[in-house]
């Protein structure tokens, strides 16, 4: 699977891979992605074009027109977290323990439903604070939100004084 991901692009961009249309994205302010896995000739070199009107603007400013931050390509396996597709929302129990909900929307581009493992791992400054996973069953051609419920004791809370943040990561493992 092989998209691209256009972080800013105002206003109005049309986006061709090798003479296909691809995608339409008509607000500049939003972030979009681009599945161009079915256009892509792995033999032959690909021409990609992206078309962008700036005539008519969103904004009674002048915001300026074109590609205006980052384009990435991103290669994934045909089992994949979603784009955005990490939530973790803690909440305080009592005594110094919080519940932590992790949310993962995991996607299968298959054609086969597929069993999957998926593991959230909290890192402290590269120490593993909180590991915990579970299976699932993700149909072909969907998408299916986890939810993962574990709890941590006595974390480092961020504050103004202490601007402590952890990581959040999220594994999906598929055929072992």
């Amino acid at each position: 699977r092989i998209t691209l991901l256009f972080e800013g692009v105002a206003t109005y961009a049309t986006i061709y891979l090798n003479g296909c249309l691809i995608k339409r994205n008509f607000c500049g302010y939003t972030s979009f992605e681009v599945d161009i896995t079915d256009f892509v000739d792995f033999k032959n070199e690909n021409v990609l074009a992206v078309y962008v009107d700036t005539s008519n603007h969103e904004g009674w400013w002048y915001e300026g027109g074109g590609i205006y931050r980052h384009v990435w390509l991103i290669k994934t396996e045909k089992i994949y977290v979603d784009l955005w597709g990490l939530y973790i929302s803690p909440q305080k129990l009592e005594n110094d323990t919080w519940n932590v909900r992790a949310r993962v929307c995991v996607c299968n581009s298959s054609y086969d439903d597929t069993d999957v493992d998926v593991h959230i791992g909290i890192d402290n400054n590269g120490e593993t604070v909180l590991a915990s996973g579970i299976g699932a069953k993700i149909p072909s051609r969907s998408k299916r939100e986890i939810e993962i419920n574990t709890t941590v004791k006595e974390p480092v809370l961020w504050s103004l004084e202490n601007p402590h943040q952890y990581t959040a990561i999220a594994k999906v493992i598929s055929n072992k």
